[in-house]
């Protein structure tokens, strides 16, 4: 048996630059170096919320082999068991391995593989686990957030929502009875981000935490009325559901560090800033200071965004002042104007 590792779940800054990293690979060249657009258009994706629920991670894996299968407990870190336990779960597991051998099969089945690998994880969660939340003054339990086909190399092939409750519902036990749940029986949220302005939704998904923080959701499925840990949100359009989209936003109380998760932002100055730019980062502002170059190349990028940001204020001033906003505030969206047109412009 080998411990299988539940990812990273990342801050939303690291899933923009992979999305934005994403969005402009093209492929490799004959040397197998990955080839990049850098003109390419940030997509408009959408996410689905849970909640982030307060506990330890767990997690039960079967390797099947035939007709037998070798199954094992393990914490985020460790295989484990019940002598050498983490929180009570491999002797939770030990004592329910009727359901979840019956969660792990109809798992594999699906998968369509002879002999896969199935991995479950969850947060096991409840009273004696951790402190500070609604859930803390619950029975404990495990709630499944995530199921995988683990291949031989080690990637992870996730289920879909829709494949992990028709597992759960395929089970014909009483799996609730005994405290297994999965994380869809609970309220859950949706947003569309759009990556070429990621910034805009940060109030929105700060506003969001505050009302899981506020008021936890799974507590009150259970009546215990009170504080909530944060969000987990996971990309659902096609290309971009690997874990690599994944991030999650905590409430204060539940913050690593002393500074808010995510900053709030001023979306009527954001919105000033690109209307700004629109009206003096014009076709032909741009085509001019293109031309000044003598036989332009990807190299010249820089003389050529510093030309134009010069330009801009020298002519312009007084309009991005009389938006409400100084030079410093544009500085930033008349390169990323700038950058795609002069890409384009190369072809």
């Amino acid at each position: 048996m080998q411990h299988i590792k539940f990812p990273s779940i990342e801050q939303f800054r690291n899933v923009v630059k992979n999305v934005k990293h994403q969005s402009q690979y093209v492929g490799k060249n004959d040397s197998g170096d990955p080839i990049y657009n850098n003109a390419a258009v940030a997509p408009k994706l959408k996410f689905e919320g849970t909640v982030k629920l307060h506990g330890t991670n767990a997690a039960i894996v079967a390797k099947y082999t035939g007709d037998s299968a070798e199954v094992w407990c393990q914490s985020r870190e460790n295989i484990i068991t019940p002598e050498k336990d983490n929180a009570g779960f491999a002797l939770f597991a030990y004592k329910n391995a009727t359901q979840l051998g019956h969660i792990l099969a109809r798992a594999a089945i699906h998968t369509g593989y002879v002999n896969p690998k199935i991995a479950i994880f969850g947060e096991w969660c409840g009273k004696g686990i951790q402190k500070g939340v609604s859930i803390s003054e619950l029975p404990k339990m495990f709630v499944v957030f995530g199921i995988a086909l683990v291949h031989e190399t080690g990637h992870k092939e996730w289920f879909t929502k829709d494949e992990v409750i028709k597992v759960f519902d395929e089970v014909n036990l009483q799996l609730n009875n005994v405290g297994i749940f999965h994380i869809w029986q609970f309220p859950t949220f949706e947003v569309e981000i759009d990556f070429e302005h990621p910034e805009l939704m940060q109030n929105e998904l700060g506003k969001l935490t505050e009302q899981v923080e506020a008021e936890c959701p799974v507590g009150k499925y259970f009546g215990a009325i009170g504080t909530g840990e944060g969000i987990v949100w996971k990309c659902i359009s096609p290309a971009y559901e690997d874990s690599g989209y994944w991030f999650k936003v905590k409430g204060e109380k539940h913050s690593a560090s002393k500074v808010k998760t995510l900053a709030a932002v001023d979306i009527e100055k954001v919105n000033s800033i690109k209307e700004c730019v629109e009206t003096v980062c014009t076709e032909n502002r741009m085509e001019q200071m293109y031309q000044k170059l003598s036989d332009p190349d990807m190299k010249d990028m820089s003389i050529f965004l510093r030309a134009l940001t010069v330009d801009i204020f020298k002519e312009e001033l007084d309009t991005i002042v009389a938006s409400g906003l100084e030079p410093k505030d544009v500085c930033k969206e008349i390169s990323n104007v700038g950058r795609r047109w002069f890409i384009t412009k190369l072809g």
